[in-house]
């Protein structure tokens, strides 16, 4: 691996300022012809590079392509089987009909189209020539590999319930399952097509590409007098080429927009606005989402104003660079040693450079070890390349924008209602995005201003679950300490360590500025506001839930940890799995208990065993690390409104497993995955037993959508912003298949989906309905506050960023919309109302509510830790 292939960071060009708003606009017109530019070529570049490569089939260009140019094949291809069906009579040297019909016409084609453009593609750039024989014969291989996978699929079903059956007649002889492999290997033997009928349809699909225009046929010319004449070959064309490099500067022009702007954006009136007059842009409206049918294109300003108020004051908000902490950045970028490595700053080196070499003669333990160090080490060095380029386009941008005293950050939303940024350089982009940005428009500390920056460096410490007046002094009492970081950052490398080290420097700068000019000092720095788990914030006002609200600090009191409250009841149930009961688990699932083979039930018993000593193991390690189990807790119980299944709990837990809970796990034998999923089952059991209402309010929305999409309905709600969200997902026509067939040597997927029925899917309706609908309503808090308030701001959804002088009337204007929206308002029963006037459902086909809590909404005015 040479690191010579990733560029420097930050050698880009700074962007003049603009002298005047003309001046800005020229620029901005410039700017935007020079991005389309770059895009375009740089996709040019990649279908070529694919070209090259023999792996252009699967860029987005040769999909977009390769799908219109399937259905002239496809017509031409089921023209010649009927024909074949006619003539059904296999004579000699004809294809038979069966070689035609084992795969759907559409995977005929598609296995074609891929083989014959990756094929001579590749062939194409080492000016190679490929024969018709040669790739028809290729082509024929493919679709044979194909049917024999497809038939090995079928075979091994047909094998598992011939094994089932003999389970439950008692019968289960090894010989009898012997027979069973030795008859299947046999069966696949004869799955696939006889070798002359893969050249013959391999030549009829060439012969119909050459048809159709795809390919194009030609006779070399030979340099010397050959016995007989040269074979002929086939290319693909040069219209092909370019019409695939034609598309490819049309898919370009998609991605060329993410960057920040020196002119304002246009201002949003509909879904369908544009954020530039720029025609390269027509494809990137203020509406932005992946399924066609979850999108209200009629939504205007004056349906739902301060859903447009807010988008437009987002995107109006002026930004600018923080050279200071953009100096540190680019500084410590062209370090060669390791001491910043933490940051991911510096060009990442080879793999291997810190694994011992192999001995002369080693052994073959020795040399399984060294591989396996290598393909870790090797991964290790990839994921962080990857992310490097990632930070360098942040950092890029960052120093091309260096000398603009203003820019600003285009917006667009999905069908949620919720708004993200159109660029790299934004709040939403992590924690190096945030430290290099600061509002354009700084203003005096004030009297409250000293005290929001010692809470949000605490914040960004990480020790922010101290008391608020402990958050208050935070600063104060580090205050040399801080004051010596902004002077030499260099030298006093605490801040590194941070978790969020970037914005924790950037905080660092401005308290020393308030140290040198106190309260007069002009601060612009975003402070971040965050809600305390937003998810059950909503769902505990849509039922006026008074535990769940006291877990989500919306209470007035003492600060609340909602993950803590989901690990302890996690650590009581360990507890008892430990004591014997596993009662919900699938460790101790009735299909085990109820075997009565002798085998079986010692080996159901020896499970619980293992399930009793892991419980064990794990019980102690957590009830002694209390931020171990706030940390195994935080992630379920956050994506629990979100409609987290066990199977995404289970891989959450398969980390813990596998680095904290090894030695418990592996000494008492239980295994990885089954000790994962025990796990995950029970922290549903807690979030039950902690979140109560919760659950039940997620169980009726989920029960709610599945019988209206088992109607043909939508799931709808118009939020009290007068945003409609609209979820409609609609089953496909076709599912997606993975082929097994090899091309090129690389295995394939080909999608054969063509579009969606008019039927709902019940399953995705149900599994979408929970968080769709928090989203929904946290994207109309967001709505309100933005547009309530009267200062720069910056979101990234549930966080809200601020100067410091502006923190007070940020969190009262927080906690007063949040009230407005769900005070004198029944949730559920205007989505059930909704439902019944707009869709015409009957009120008995829907699901009864469970009963609303008596918990006063208006006690989050008071209640400190809620947004902070």
């Amino acid at each position: 691996m040479q690191t010579t292939s990733i560029p420097v960071m930050g050698t880009v060009d700074p962007i003049r300022c603009p002298e005047s708003q003309e001046d800005a606009n020229t620029l901005q017109a410039q700017l935007d012809a020079s991005a389309l530019e770059l895009s375009v070529a740089k996709a040019i570049k990649s279908v070529r590079k694919d070209l090259q490569a023999g792996r252009v089939s699967q860029s987005d260009a040769s999909v977009v392509l390769l799908s219109q140019l399937a259905e002239q094949l496809k017509d031409s291809f089921d023209a010649e089987v009927e024909v074949k069906k006619r003539g059904s009579v296999r004579r000699n040297g004809k294809l038979s009909l069966s070689a035609c019909v084992a795969l759907p016409s559409e995977a005929y084609i598609a296995l074609a189209l891929v083989t014959a453009v990756d094929v001579l593609g590749s062939a194409r750039s080492t000016s190679k020539s490929v024969t018709i024989a040669a790739l028809a014969n290729r082509i024929g291989r493919v679709v044979s590999t194909e049917i024999m996978a497809r038939g090995v699929d079928g075979s091994a079903k047909a094998m598992l319930a011939r094994f089932h059956t003999d389970a439950k007649k008692r019968s289960s002889s090894m010989q009898s399952r012997v027979d069973g492999a030795h008859a299947l290997l046999s069966t696949l033997e004869r799955q696939g097509l006889e070798r002359e009928d893969e050249a013959l349809l391999g030549l009829l699909l060439v012969s119909n590409m050459i048809a159709v225009g795809v390919l194009e046929k030609y006779t070399p010319v030979v340099k010397f007098k050959a016995r007989r004449a040269p074979a002929s070959c086939v290319t693909l064309p040069d219209e092909l080429v370019e019409l695939l490099e034609q598309v490819a500067e049309k898919l370009g022009t998609r991605t060329a927009a993410r960057r920040p702007r020196i002119a304002p954006p246009l201002k949003l009136t509909r879904a369908d606005s544009r954020f530039s007059t720029n025609i390269g842009y027509k494809h990137l409206t203020f509406f932005s989402g992946r399924n066609q049918f979850c999108v209200n294109w009629d939504l205007i300003e004056s349906e739902a104003p301060d859903f447009f108020d807010a988008a437009n004051h987002l995107q109006s908000t002026g930004f600018r660079v923080n050279q200071r902490v953009l100096d540190v950045m680019l500084e410590i970028s062209k370090s060669t040693g390791r001491a910043w490595d933490n940051l991911g700053l510096s060009i990442p080196r080879p793999a291997g450079e810190d694994i011992p070499a192999l001995p002369e003669d080693p052994t073959e333990e020795q040399i399984a070890d060294f591989k396996k160090a290598m393909r870790e080490e090797y991964n290790e060095q990839a994921d962080k390349r990857r992310r490097f380029r990632s930070i360098k386009s942040v950092v890029d941008t960052a120093v091309e924008f260096s000398l603009q005293e203003r820019f600003f950050l285009p917006t667009f939303h999905d069908f949620r209602g919720r708004i993200y940024y159109r660029a790299d350089l934004a709040p939403d982009k992590g924690d190096r995005a945030k430290g290099l940005l600061l509002f354009a428009d700084a203003a005096p500390l004030g009297p409250h201003g000293a005290e929001a920056l010692s809470i949000h460096l605490s914040a960004c410490a990480g020790d922010d679950k101290i008391s608020m007046e402990e958050r208050k002094r935070w600063a104060y009492d580090r205050s040399n300490d801080i004051v010596a970081i902004a002077r030499d950052p260099f030298r006093f490398r605490d801040w590194s360590t941070m978790d969020e080290p970037w914005q924790f420097l950037a905080a660092c700068f401005e308290w020393a500025g308030y140290i040198e000019h106190g309260e007069d000092y002009r601060c612009g720095l975003p402070l971040s506001v965050d809600a305390t788990c937003s998810g059950l914030q909503h769902l505990s006002a849509i039922r006026r839930d008074p535990v769940t609200a006291k877990a989500v600090n919306l209470r007035a009191g003492e600060r609340e940890d909602v993950y803590m409250a989901v690990g302890e009841k996690l650590l009581e149930r360990l507890k008892r799995a430990a004591q014997g009961d596993l009662t919900g688990l699938s460790v101790d699932s009735p299909k085990r208990r109820a075997n009565t083979l002798t085998e079986r039930a010692e080996e159901a018993a020896y499970k619980r065993r293992q399930a009793y000593a892991t419980a064990t193991g794990i019980y102690e390690m957590l009830r002694a690390d209390k931020k171990h189990l706030r940390r195994v807790a935080k992630k379920p119980t956050m994506t629990l409104v979100y409609g987290v299944t066990t199977e995404g709990i289970k891989d959450t837990m398969l980390e813990f497993v596998r680095e904290d809970f090894a030695d418990h796990v592996g000494g008492a034998g239980l295994g990885d995955v089954v000790a994962a999923r025990m796990l995950a089952e029970m922290i549903e059991q807690a979030a039950r037993e902690a979140l109560p209402d919760a659950v039940k309010t997620l169980a009726f929305l989920r029960e709610f959508a599945g019988s209206m999409a088992s109607q043909g309905k939508p799931f709808e709600y118009i939020t009290p912003t007068g945003f409609l969200m609209h979820q409609e997902y609609r089953k496909p026509l076709k599912e997606s298949k993975q082929l097994l067939a090899q091309c090129a040597g690389l295995r394939l997927r080909i999608r054969f989906a063509t579009g969606y029925s008019s039927d709902l899917d019940v399953a995705r309706a149900k599994n979408g309905a929970g968080a769709n609908l928090v989203h929904s309503l946290d994207a109309s808090h967001l709505a309100m506050t933005v547009a309530a308030f009267d200062a720069p701001i910056a979101t990234v959804h549930d966080a809200f960023h601020c100067r410091p002088c502006d923190l007070p009337e940020l969190q009262r204007t927080l906690r007063e919309k949040f009230v407005e929206l769900y005070q004198n308002r029944d949730i559920l029963t205007e989505l059930v109302e909704q439902s019944v006037v707009i869709h015409e459902v009957s009120r008995d086909s829907l699901p009864k509510q469970t009963p609303m809590g008596e918990w006063d909404v208006t006690e989050c005015l008071k209640a400190d830790y809620c947004f902070s």
